[in-house]
Parts: C-alpha cells; structure tokens; sequence
C-alpha cells in the first residue's frame, strides 16, 4: 500500500510537469515559453516589439524607423523577463498610442519588466544612416483614461529588473515638448525611463529633454526626468538634461510631484546617488525638487542614501516634500553640471568609479552623450614596415567580420621575426623592442587605462575592452631599445697613451679621442684596446650612466665582464645582456708610469708548451708590461703528463712580493684539456713588485715536473703509515686471541675441581 501511495506521487509529479511544457501558465509567460532569441531589423521591428513578452531575448540589429508602441493592460499577460540589447542601435519616431483600454496601462517599449535587463539603446538624437529626416515622439492618447497610467520611453513597469547605459535625446524634437494627459482617475506615473520602478536598478543613463506637461483632469501626477515613481531601486550615475514645465486647466485640485531624477521615492533601501539634473523647472503649483519631487513619509529613505546628487536650479532644493533631513554637502546646487565638473571623481561617491568618461560617457560636438554600445570594428594600418620587424598580427576576440561587441575582451597578437646578426641568432629578441604607442584612426592614443601591453616569448599582447575609443584602424610604433655605449680611453693630457677598435660586425672604428658613441641593435659586438709605445692597457672601468651621471662601478669586480665574455684586452659585449641592458661607458684604461720586463728562468720548451703574458706569448724576448698592474694575467701550458710546479713558483714569487702568499691567491683556474695538455690561469700583481724598488726586469721561476699519475712524493706518507697499521693491527687480534685461550684453559681446570669435590661427597 505504502509503494502503491509513493507511485501515484511520482505519476502525479510527472504529469505536472510535462503538463507545464504544453500549457504555459501565467507564471511561465514571460520565460520558459518565450522563444529563445528575436533579431530585429526594420523590416520586422513592428511585429517583435509589439508584443516583445514572447521572447527571451531581442536584440537590435540595425537602427529602427517608425515604431507605434501601443499600450498594454497591467496584467502579469504582458511580462518581459529576458534581455533586451539595443546593441548602440537607435529608435527614431516613435508613436505610443492608447487604444481605448480601460483600466490600468503600461506604456513603454517594455510595458511591464519583471526580471529583465534592459541596455545599450538610444531613442532620438542626431539622424544617421539614411533614417527619413523626420523624427518625432508623439503621445495620442485616448481621452477619458480610466485607472492608472504607467509611461516609460522605454519601460512602462519594472520590477527585479536592471536599465543601463541608455540614452533619450528628444530635447529639440517637434512635438515631445507637449504632453497632453487627461486622466481622470487614479494615477499617473511618468519618466524618461521608466513609469514606475519597484526592486529595480538604473545606472549609466542619459536623458536630454525638455518636457511640458499640460494635465486636464484631477489625479495624482508623479513625473520625474527618469522615473515617476519608485519604491527600494537603485538610480546610479544618471544625467538628465533639460526643462520642465507643468501647467493645467483652470480650477483643476491636481497634485503633482515632480523631479529632476525621481518624482516619488519611498522605502529606506531605496538609493539615489552620483546623479545630476541640468535645467530649470517651471510650475505654479506642483511640488518639484532639483532631485527628487517627493520622499514618503510612511516609507521614507534612509539618512544618507540621497547623496552626491547635483542640480542647477537655485529655485528648488533637492526635495520638493519630506526633505528637510537629508541635508549634505555632497547633495548640492551648482551653477553648471558641465564635462569637467562631472569628470572630477572628487565630486562624487568615494566608493564608486565617479562618471566613467572612458568606456561609458563620452563627449561630441561639446556635447555629453553615450558611447555607442553596439559591434565595433577592428583593423591595423602599420606604420612601419611589417616585414622588417613583425612576423605576424592578428587580432583575438572578433567575429569572422573583424566585428566584436562593446565591452567585448579583444586582444592584438604581435609576434617578431626572427632576428639574425653575424649567422647568429638574436635570443629574447622582444626585450629589445618595446610599443611606444597605440593609436586608433590617426589621432587617438590608447594609454595604459584604455590598453595593456604585455610581452611574451616572442612578442606582444596589446589587451583591450571594445568601446568607443578602441574601435577603429590601429597603427602601433615599435621601437628598438636604445643601448647608448660610449667608450673612452683614459690618458694623460696631451699624450696618447693608446686607442680602442670597436667591432660592430661590419667595420673597424679606431679612435684616438677621448670619446665617442654609437647606438646599437641587438648583437654581440667587442672592443680591442691598442697598445702605444710603453703606455700599456692595465683594465676596463665600467660606469652605469645614471641620470646623467656616470656610476663608477667596483673594477676589482669583474663578474660583469665574465658575464659577457672579457679577455681583457679584447672584451665581447652581448647587448640586452647584463649590464649592457642600459646606459653604459666602457673606459680603457693604459698605464701611464712607464713599463717593467718580464722574463722566464729555466723555461724547459721539452716539458712546456707557453708562457704568456696579458696575452702575449713568450718567445724568449722579455714581455713588457704596466709596473701598475695589479692583475696581470700569466698562462702556462703543460705538455702532456708533466704538470707545473706550483709550491716553486708560489715561493718565488712570495719572494718577489716580499711576503708570504698563498697559492689560491695566485691561481685562478687550473684547466685539463682534451689532448691531454694543461692550462694554468695564473695571477701576478706587479704593481706589489714594483712597490718599493725601482726594477727594469722581473724574473720569474717556471718549473714543470712529470706527473706521477697519482702517486707521488705527496703519497709517501701513505706508502709508511700503510704497512705500519697493518702491523699494529696483526698485532692487536693476536694479543687478544692469546689471553682469550688462556681464559678459557683456567675456567676449564676450575671447572673439573668443582666436579671432583661434588663427587667426592656423593
């Protein structure tokens, strides 16, 4: 029975819910039986927005001409929950007619919005592409309405529902300026935007109207530049330009609200905040505020939600009625609500952006409008020549038409060539180049807050939203790292002591100047010191130019020239690699005191290969050298199976400095080749020699001697403490051996005593 009750519950269920696929109740109208998508062009915009609750999303293709908006009963029938995108599209000459229907009535392109996101559309302005020339908003409504009336030019009703970056500029067409309205009962709600609001959210709208509303008939009239009424919204960065003016029939007891934003506001989550109203208000009888016509009493908004709010009319204040405690400085009367007061984010809610000028806003022919939210093109011009630097470019996030949408992430791929110099390739070549510019159709410059350049391994991503100042024909200046490198020879006045020959892989510069420049590309070059007479190269300094100053750095360090390959005399230079990454002066510097002889004792040519000096191979003539070096480099090469002596030489030359050294400090490296032979690397500080003693000639002891293959005088002790251990430890296991047996022979005699006596006394 128990499983009989459950099944009937699963049947029943089941039913329910394919019964919901095939009957749309009124609470499926406006979403799950509404189709999915309505493209409009003109040629079908009458028959979509007519009745635009059957669908779940409408987007405008193309500017729309000649709309008739008819008015709907406020019944749940008629509810629009989807997305309606004006994709930046514009509706010229709208008509909104009321066709006799009594009770209460909803006016707008969406009469009633519950749940829905309205955006990215313009009513009226400046006529573009090929629109008849006329262009009209006209009210025809019936006389004698009976109920309530809800007019929006754009929503009529909206609940749980968002309007966003959304433009009305009706302010110089023929007929809006008049607004005939003769109900006679109930209430009417009118805005710019929206008729009346509940739950809803509007930001980033623009309004530029001039309204007159004349009324004929005795009923509550709640009128405001973007909403008449509105209960726990939100109204965020919204603009209204424009006059309003109300007047009625003689001995008529209207009541009217009216005000710039809102008409009537209540509920205390209710916020009004980063709004302003330009324009003046004209009316012998209705309640009007510069912000605001009417805060509730019974359902008033909390202290501090109507706030940096702005409005131009000195003959209003903020509230028209019940606005006596919201009082601020940031909710202010300002002579002017212009571009550079509505660009200076100190005026508005710390917390929020400010107006955004950037993606949202924009200024034509002097005027505020709205970008123009709707597809964007994409294209690149080069400035330079594409095949000298750039392999490819291409743009990321388009459609196959180069279009993407506002707001849309598009991204410009910049890959470079590969870069030869010499036959060898240029690595990282990208951290030589670096985008200097983005410029869109010649004249506008993307800085770093409309695109972000980043490199990569091989080039660049220039990041980027779709909007009104990235859309166009891009062009984009790339240039070469500048490596400043200036060389100078250190010399005394009117002496040349030597001179430099710089390779830059296609010709020989010699200079006997004290300085010169050159700017590179990326590539390996190397600079030649030429030695002059006595005047001997001694070392490299190397200065970082810093601010225009030149940084000396430690020339006792020469881990930077290791980095690039030094040989002293001849050191190779990798631009875009430590430290040559910037500005930079390479001085060679000469020994100006005059030289010293250096020469060779018992050079044994049977047992060594070479001996040079600072480069200069040793054939049997004396080397001569800088009495101030303190670094000379001395090489030895060793034949095959003979190594140098180096306890002799590092004696000898302790002698020469007159104290001891040890031998780290003179040798530097100590290198096995592969045929067998032997590279000493050697340090000699000559300036030390030299220091208390005047000397023509240094000799030097070089000795070499046959290698013994691992076992030489500096393994006899190992021969004798070998052989010796051994001996000791034969001798220890025997001693112990020898006294474990003779404690075993006593325990055993001890052991048949015990037997003995106990036998005896058995």
């Amino acid at each position: 029975m128990k499983n009989l009750k459950i099944f009937a519950l699963i049947i029943v269920f089941s039913l329910s819910i394919i019964g919901g696929s095939f009957v749309c109740l009124p609470f499926y109208q406006s979403s799950d039986c509404a189709e999915s998508t309505a493209l409009v062009y003109n040629n079908n915009a009458q028959e979509i927005l007519s009745k635009p609750w059957e669908y779940s999303e409408i987007k405008l293709m193309e500017d729309i001409d000649n709309l008739k908006v008819n008015a709907v009963i406020n019944s749940s029938d008629y509810v629009f929950s989807g997305v309606f995108d004006g994709n930046g599209h514009t509706i010229y000459n709208i008509e909104y007619t009321n066709i006799d229907i009594e009770g209460g009535v909803n006016f707008g392109i969406i009469p009633y919005a519950n749940g829905a996101t309205i955006k990215n559309l313009k009513i009226g302005g400046e006529i573009e592409n090929n629109i008849s020339q006329t262009n009209q908003i006209n009210f025809n409504f019936a006389d004698d309405n009976y109920g309530s009336l809800n007019l929006g030019l754009i929503v009529g009703v909206a609940k749980n529902s968002t309007v966003e970056n959304c433009e009305i500029d009706i302010q110089n067409f023929d007929k809006t300026n008049n607004i005939e309205i003769s109900l006679k009962n109930g209430e009417v709600c009118f805005g710019g935007i929206v008729g009346k609001a509940e739950n809803s959210q509007f930001y980033n709208n623009l309004v530029k109207a001039d309204l007159n509303f004349n009324l004929s008939a005795s009923t509550q009239n709640n009128l405001g530049g973007f909403a008449g009424s509105i209960s726990s919204c939100s109204f965020n960065r919204n603009l209204f330009f424009g006059d309003i003016t109300i007047t009625r029939a003689d001995n008529l007891n209207t009541k009217v609200y009216c005000g710039g934003i809102v008409g009537f506001a209540q509920d205390a989550e209710t916020i009004i905040k980063d709004n302003t109203s330009s324009g003046n208000f004209s009316s012998s009888f209705a309640i009007m505020g510069g912000i605001v016509g009417q805060v509730s009493s019974n359902s008033s908004i909390s202290v501090g939600n109507i706030n940096y709010d702005y409005w131009t009319d000195s003959n209003v204040n903020a509230i028209g009625e019940n606005g006596e405690k919201y009082s601020n400085s940031k909710l202010n009367q300002v002579q002017s609500i212009s571009y550079s007061f509505l660009n200076d984010v100190s005026n508005f809610n710390p917390s929020s952006s400010g107006i955004n000028f950037k993606t949202i806003f924009s200024i034509k022919n002097s005027i505020i409008v709205l970008q123009r939210f709707q597809e964007f093109s994409f294209s690149f011009i080069p400035n330079v020549d594409p095949n000298a630097i750039m392999q490819e470019i291409h743009f990321e996030g388009l459609d196959e038409n180069n279009f993407a949408c506002y707001n849309d992430d598009v991204s410009i791929h910049i890959e470079l060539k590969e870069f030869y110099k010499n036959g060898i390739k240029i690595e990282n070549l990208v951290d030589f180049y670096n985008i200097v510019k983005v410029v869109v159709d010649g004249d506008k410059i993307l800085d770093e807050s409309f695109a972000q350049v980043e490199k990569t391994e091989n080039g660049f991503i220039i990041s980027l939203k779709a909007n009104d100042w990235t859309s166009g024909a891009y062009s984009i200046d790339i240039e070469a790292n500048e490596y400043k490198g200036q060389f100078a020879v250190e010399k005394d006045d009117g002496i040349v002591p030597g001179g430099l020959s710089f390779n830059n892989g296609t010709s020989i510069f010699e200079s006997s100047e004290n300085l010169y420049s050159i700017n590179y590309e990326p590539f390996t070059v190397s600079a030649s010191t030429k030695e002059q007479s006595y005047y001997i190269f001694d070392h490299w300094n190397l200065y970082y130019i810093v601010n225009g100053q030149y940084i000396l750095q430690d020339s006792s360090n020469s881990a930077w020239w290791n980095e690039v390959g030094n040989d002293l005399a001849t050191i190779k230079i990798n631009f875009g690699v430590a430290p040559f990454n910037q500005s930079f002066k390479l001085e060679a510097v000469f020994s100006s005191e005059g030289g010293v002889e250096i020469d060779f004792l018992n050079f044994d040519k049977d047992k060594i290969i070479s001996v040079s000096v600072q480069g200069n191979n040793y054939t049997s003539v004396p080397i001569k050298i800088a009495k101030t070096l303190t670094n000379a480099e001395l090489k030895v090469i060793t034949k095959e199976n003979f190594e140098l002596n180096l306890t002799k030489f590092v004696q000898s030359l302790s002698s020469l400095y007159k104290e001891s050294v040890a031998e780290s400090d003179v040798v530097k490296k100590v290198e096995e080749n592969a045929e067998g032979t032997t590279t000493y690397t050697l340090n000699v500080n000559v300036a030390k020699i030299c220091e208390n003693q005047e000397l023509e000639k240094i000799n030097f002891e070089i000795l070499a001697n046959e290698k013994q293959n691992g076992n030489g005088d500096s393994l006899l002790w190992l021969w004798i403490t070998i052989p010796c251990v051994v001996v000791v430890a034969i001798a220890i296991v025997l001693l112990i051996y020898f006294k474990k047996r003779k404690v075993a022979k006593n325990n055993i005699k001890k052991k048949e005593k015990e037997i003995n006596y106990k036998d005896f006394y058995s």
